[in-house]
């Protein structure tokens, strides 16, 4: 168990962060949308007046560009997103639910944080899918961040990293995970939504179901390449039978 001191400060930092970003969630929620503005010079321009300005004046100036500026279709699509407003926002979890929380982040997934760089960790448990083991990851995220916008960042380190046999020279050591980098595909905004009204322990339950699941559309490497191996020659993904399409490997002639 944590000691009631570390576990106090974690609630009250997780608290604090939540009631901080919470209600400032359209921050992230528009940052991550201006992210997609075509038109550089207006994104740079409308990114700086969303840290600049309150909501209602930021929406203002944003109908005013509507009204006074030409754009493309994109940008105006995703401006008029940002003047309806039509998102959902959570309430901040409750610092009692954040405290009764703790001990099961800590009983299931170890977690530790970090006072003075102020970074909360925590593991996911051995990760296996279609008989490969993945093993365990670590994840690392920050508490009391000092805006909505820059500082949010999820880190997916693999402790027992498995690559694909064969492979060299990739980062990919899990379908849905590069490097340090998890796609977390539909359940991103979800994520962010529970993370910024301190839902953590749902926070980190979506995480380990997304590492726990295997989406054919959008992963970084085919969960095929752990299954068959992957060319010593070319680097292409092997075919059931350990024969290389592209190049020919595995054939008796080669």
């Amino acid at each position: 168990m944590l000691h009631l001191n570390e576990k106090r400060i974690l609630a009250r930092s997780i608290h604090r962060s939540s009631q901080r970003l919470g209600s400032y969630g359209y921050l992230m929620v528009y940052d991550r949308l201006l992210l997609n503005i075509h038109n550089v010079k207006l994104r740079k321009t409308l990114r700086n007046m969303l840290r600049r300005w309150d909501k209602s004046t930021f929406k203002s100036l944003v109908l005013r560009m509507l009204i006074h500026v030409s754009i493309s279709e994109n940008d105006h699509a995703i401006l008029m997103r940002i003047c309806r407003d039509d998102f959902e926002y959570m309430d901040p979890r409750q610092y009692k639910h954040i405290y009764d929380d703790i001990d099961e982040l800590y009983d299931t997934y170890s977690a530790t944080y970090n006072i003075k760089s102020k970074v909360l960790k925590f593991i996911i448990p051995a990760v296996e899918l279609e008989g490969v083991d993945f093993g365990r990851f670590e994840i690392v995220v920050p508490i009391l961040m000092k805006s909505g916008i820059s500082d949010y960042y999820i880190i997916c380190n693999a402790l027992e990293p498995n690559f694909p046999e064969g492979s060299y020279d990739i980062s990919e050591c899990h379908p849905h995970v590069s490097g340090s980098t998890i796609c977390l595909g539909d359940y991103e905004d979800i994520v962010i939504k529970l993370y910024e009204c301190g839902y953590m322990l749902e926070f980190a339950k979506i995480i380990e179901g997304v590492l726990n699941t295997y989406n054919e559309g959008n992963p970084y490497l085919y969960i095929t390449a752990w299954l068959h191996g992957m060319c010593r020659e070319c680097g292409e993904i092997l075919d059931s039978d350990e024969y290389c399409r592209e190049c020919g490997y595995g054939d008796d002639d080669f």
